[in-house]
């Protein structure tokens, strides 16, 4: 009997540029998502819309992450929305700056840059805002909402609290629109 490898199917997904189903723990849905990459610590996948669009790059825990689903009639019909690799091209477009697909590798590709990021606590809150410092244990987040253009705060986050971090997700790019036009 072979041996069941999970990393090598999830390479698979990844090679394949295949839609999935990505179960995340204590969520409400699943996500619809292009896997970018897998390790033994880290999922990071391109979101999908119902509406068959680019939803932004999330990276979670592995651990987080209660079941992978594919090749299920909903993504079959979905996928025959998708017309070309806009949304996959698009992905890899944000995270190229990115050299190690882990927290730490998304919080040092963007400190201290105009790019808006969500992160999501365990226990559901999330934050948005531009990543100004970090440490060992801690990151320094000027945080934002959608509903202002002016700081909210500068908030010091436990890295231990985060569960996931989020980038070009729509309501990121409202407040990263509304900050350029300030030219903030």
């Amino acid at each position: 009997m072979q041996q069941f490898d999970y990393q090598a199917e999830l390479k698979k997904i990844i090679d394949g540029k295949q839609l999935v189903e990505v179960y995340l723990h204590d969520a409400p849905t699943y996500k619809v998502a292009y896997i970018l990459s897998a390790n033994n610590e880290y999922l990071t996948f391109a979101e999908v819309s119902s509406s068959a669009t680019f939803s932004g790059v999330i990276i979670c825990h592995l651990s987080d992450v209660d079941s992978v689903r594919a090749e299920t009639p909903y993504l079959g019909e979905l996928a025959k929305q998708i017309k070309d690799n806009f949304i996959y091209e698009q992905a890899l477009r944000d995270t190229e700056g990115v050299k190690e697909f882990t927290f730490r590798g998304f919080v040092l590709a963007f400190e201290n840059t105009d790019n808006i990021i969500e992160l999501t606590l365990g226990n559901d809150d999330t934050a948005a805002g531009r990543i100004v410092a970090q440490d060992d244990k801690v990151i320094a987040l000027d945080e934002y909402t959608a509903e202002n253009d002016r700081r909210l705060a500068r908030t010091y986050f436990n890295k231990d609290v985060v569960v996931r971090l989020a980038i070009d997700v729509p309501w990121l790019r409202t407040i990263s629109r509304s900050l350029a036009d300030k030219n903030l």
